[in-house]
């Protein structure tokens, strides 16, 4: 029987080896490091922006070009009313407590995981019965959404500033995360930086739908930056104020949330983690997609579509099945706009960490920016039959509307036009009986505002309607992290000799390059197989100095480049090289002629493997 391996406690002893490779390779490094650094800001180097931009390539044809979805680009600068409409500027939030001697800024609710951790690092030194209030604690923490529930738990975990023991914390409250500027010299057109890149793609969702020919469903994405004023970042890239997403926004009608292609990933067993199994304390569970689907734990099969393609492509990129689970957002968490989410968490030496977010938002961003901008976001389906049917029709003088609400316009029009059949009737006869009508607090229409409203005969061949999202968010950051912590690892019995075993699809350069000796006619030979190579498109890598080839292996694994390719005496001879494979250190000799498709089958075909190789051609010492 297989022995289990604790990958938490393997990731979590190796971290500082990994942080000082990370470091010294310049994979990423702290934004302005040479001023002391911002936290929660960080610089790619060479190595970490060539795995991001192959991840970006992956995840493209993964889920673009496989699922047919669009790709738009947006600025990342977004309009107050924006944000307004779709709750963000009200609603995102996270709760904080804060120092009120030196002025630390907390988050509450990590603050208290954290210091649970701790408690539970330690059972022996916990009186009866706190280790089960404390794992209780962790795992319904998450349904908690009100300021003395947390203030009533750090009451009874006396929890104090960690890094001033004895000072008290405050209340808790909320914090809104959103970048907030203003746009213009004159300041009076305010914006928010993105905090996620979903909205504008609902705000262009009628173009999307023409360009789409009308017809549902449909998928758009974005890839790009997005920002996010955390409270207390930390642990490298997981926490972080600007940071990169890669989301698709998946209309469907409401009426059918039956996948077409569900049936490719129905039978796939995933490691999930319903809310009833985290608040009964028990471990995720595996399950078939399909099984999950129809005893409705997950709400519908295009949700578990998504998360099918989403466990597929975590291991394309080679992250550890164990290491993998989808976690259901409790009741409390789930954010203003889901009706059911689900997490991709992937186990990091900080523990398990939300990578990907996949969630249904139901209608509710197309309602809100509808009512808000007053304009029609509706889709529409064909009816069975023809249907007659009388509605109350508003005519209104805009022109005056305009003058009057000026910037309110835009809203008023959206709450006009949201007036139901009775509101229609009940504006009718306050109109003629009083002049006036009074949409809310704020806005009144007048009788000079309304040209007529009358009752009118319509048939109609076709319905409108709200189309429903389903929306895959990937936190690119969060997954090189990932990806990075689980591709590192040392020769075995010295540490010293650390490296990065990346997919070579991943592999930041998938070749290097180094002659045996330095002598004139090996280092050309060097270059002509580096033109050979990147006519073909395949990234590379040459290392032409005059330490010893064991040297300039250990250097190039500690850079995650998967292949070696060495000239010696005998190419000179007979134009054929080694190939080594870094992972297991193995060589085999074969023809520079064949080198260009060995690679590209890598690069290509995730299934190749070296031993592939070492079948055909024979092993060199």
């Amino acid at each position: 029987m297989e022995k289990k391996v604790n990958h938490h406690a393997r990731l979590k002893s190796q971290r500082s080896l990994f942080e000082d490779l990370v470091k010294r390779r310049f994979v990423y490094i702290q934004t302005a490091e040479i001023y002391g650094g911002v936290a929660g800001l960080y610089d790619y180097g060479p190595i970490g922006t060539a795995i991001k931009n192959n991840l970006v390539q992956m995840w493209r044809t993964h889920f673009l070009l496989e699922d047919d979805i669009n790709e738009i680009s947006c600025t990342t600068l977004v309009p107050q009313p924006v944000f307004k409409a779709s709750g963000h500027e009200q609603r995102f939030n996270d709760f904080m407590v804060k120092d009120e001697k030196t002025n630390e800024a907390f988050r509450v609710d990590k603050l208290i995981e954290d210091v649970i951790e701790k408690k539970l690092e330690n059972p022996k030194k916990l009186k009866a019965g706190e280790e089960d209030r404390l794992k209780e604690i962790f795992a319904t923490i998450g349904n908690i959404n009100k300021g003395e529930d947390f203030d009533a738990l750090v009451e009874e975990l006396k929890i104090r500033n960690p890094t001033a023991k004895k000072n008290k914390l405050s209340k808790a409250y909320e914090f809104n995360l959103m970048f907030s500027t203003q746009v213009g010299p004159s300041g009076n057109c305010k914006a928010y930086l993105r905090p996620e890149t979903a909205q504008s793609i609902f705000t262009n969702f009628k173009r999307l739908l023409e360009f789409n020919n009308g017809k549902l469903p449909f998928g758009t994405s974005i890839i790009g930056s997005a920002y996010r004023n955390e409270i207390a970042p930390r642990n490298g890239l997981l926490r972080v104020r600007e940071f990169e997403m890669a989301e698709i926004e998946y209309f469907v009608d409401p009426q059918n949330k039956s996948c077409d292609k569900f049936s490719l990933v129905e039978d796939l067993e995933v490691r999930i983690f319903p809310r009833e199994v985290q608040t009964s304390g028990k471990e995720a569970i595996m399950m078939k997609l399909k099984d999950a689907v129809e005893k409705g734990i997950i709400a519908n099969s295009y949700l578990g579509y998504f998360i099918g393609r989403t466990w597929l492509f975590a291991h394309l990129i080679g992250v550890h099945p164990e290491c993998l689970r989808f976690r259901q957002h409790l009741s409390g968490e789930m954010a203003h706009y889901a009706c059911d989410c689900w997490d991709l968490e992937i186990l990091t030496s900080y523990g398990w960490i939300e990578c990907v977010g996949i969630a249904d938002r139901s209608a509710y961003d197309l309602n809100a920016h509808m009512k808000s901008s007053g304009d029609k976001l509706h889709a529409s389906r064909k009816l069975p039959e023809p249907r007659v049917f009388q509605v109350t029709e508003i005519q209104l003088n805009k022109g005056l509307m305009g003058k009057t609400f000026k910037r309110d316009n835009a809203e008023v029009l959206g709450l006009v036009n949201a007036l139901t059949e009775a509101q229609k009737k009940e504006l009718k006869t306050a109109i003629e009986s009083e002049g006036k009508f009074a949409l809310n607090d704020q806005f009144t229409l007048t009788k000079e505002m309304i040209k007529s409203v009358k009752e009118v005969t319509k048939t109609e061949q076709s319905e409108k309607f709200i189309p429903n999202v389903i929306e895959p968010s990937f936190g690119l950051g969060r997954i090189v992290y990932a990806i990075l912590e689980q591709s590192f690892n040392f020769r075995e019995n010295d540490k010293q000799r650390c490296f990065f075993s990346f997919k070579p699809q991943l592999a930041p350069f998938k070749v290097v390059l180094l002659p045996l000796i330095n002598t004139k006619e090996m280092t050309q030979k060097v270059m002509d197989i580096e033109t050979l190579l990147r006519k073909n498109g395949i990234s590379c890598k040459k290392d032409i100095g005059t330490t010893t080839i064991g040297k300039k292996y250990a250097r190039t694994d500690e850079m995650g480049i998967p292949f070696g390719v060495t000239v010696d005496e005998q190419t000179m001879k007979d134009e054929t090289i080694t190939l080594r494979n870094a992972l297991s250190m193995e060589q085999v000799r074969m023809p520079i002629a064949e080198l260009v498709g060995i690679v590209q089958r890598f690069m290509n075909d995730g299934d190749y493997t070296f031993e592939n190789v070492k079948e055909k051609y024979p092993l060199f010492n």
